[in-house]
């Protein structure tokens, strides 16, 4: 028995799927979310930081944490949720490969960088597929009400990647992609 996770359609809501490594910090995402009630995280990870934990026990109607969800599961929320969390790599030339897997869900996504040249936040302007910003409380509020704004004005969803950018991200085309291949292989012998 799998559980789906409920989305508020009067809220922000805000996703975040993965792990948080030594390096991927949430504080300053944090205190800008907690700044307005009208904006929600949930986490689904397999282990939250300690300081993760002391936010949702201070305000669980805004921080939300769920543990592990299984993939299908994961999938699913990502779709369902109003905009996807990227915490940046310690390297800035790394590429998290989450940014892929929301690239399929179809949603915008906001990349919280810790560097000004950042890979992540070039591919999601190729993509415009929504927004890069550092990791500051004063912009991430700012951002947060901007997308609230959004949201409320009926234009939040306009701001997902266009299909034709990411399409071949999906999960879709790569099954097709990785079944045209396998096929070629059995083919050619």
């Amino acid at each position: 028995h799998e559980r789906w996770l409920d989305f508020d359609p009067q809220r922000l809501e805000l996703l975040y799927t993965g792990s948080f490594y030594s390096f991927r910090r949430a504080e300053k995402l944090l205190g800008a979310i907690l700044s307005n009630p009208e904006i929600r995280l949930t986490v689904a990870t397999i282990s939250a930081p300690e300081y993760l934990h002391a936010a949702a026990a201070r305000d669980p109607e805004q921080i939300r944490i769920v543990g592990f969800l299984p993939h299908r599961v994961a999938l699913v929320a990502q779709r369902s949720s109003d905009v996807l969390i990227n915490i940046a790599n310690s390297d800035p030339v790394q590429i998290p490969g989450k940014i892929f897997e929301y690239f399929g869900a179809g949603r915008p996504i906001i990349h919280i960088r810790t560097s000004e040249q950042d890979a992540t936040s070039d591919l999601l302007a190729a993509a415009s597929g929504g927004w890069s910003c550092e990791a500051d409380e004063i912009l991430l509020e700012n951002l947060f009400d901007e997308l609230l704004q959004l949201k409320k004005n009926g234009e939040l969803s306009s701001r997902s990647a266009p299909s034709s950018k990411v399409f071949h991200y999906s999960w879709p085309e790569l099954a097709f992609s990785w079944s045209d291949r396998v096929s070629a292989l059995i083919n050619a012998r």
